[in-house]
């Protein structure tokens, strides 16, 4: 999670533009929340494979937040 919230905070400091950011930030935490308990639920119905089921969801929320922070430090957001 601190991957994915120093993403979205990595602006300049003189921007007072931080409610674009804050809602991103919800955004991400509420479908990081919802792929989690898919993934455990599947987990437990034998749907998945119980070690996908315990890593995908960290494996997905570290890569949303590369790809926010890179996109961002790439001077396009």
């Amino acid at each position: 999670m601190s991957a994915s919230g120093g993403s979205f905070t990595s602006t300049y400091q003189r921007t007072n533009k931080y409610g674009g950011a804050v809602l991103y930030g919800v955004v991400l935490g509420f479908v990081v929340y919802v792929v989690t308990e898919l993934a455990n639920r599947s987990g437990f119905a034998g749907v998945l494979d119980p070690a996908f089921a315990a890593l995908g969801p960290a494996f997905v929320a570290v890569v949303i937040g590369s790809t926010v922070l890179l996109y961002k430090e790439d001077g396009r957001a």
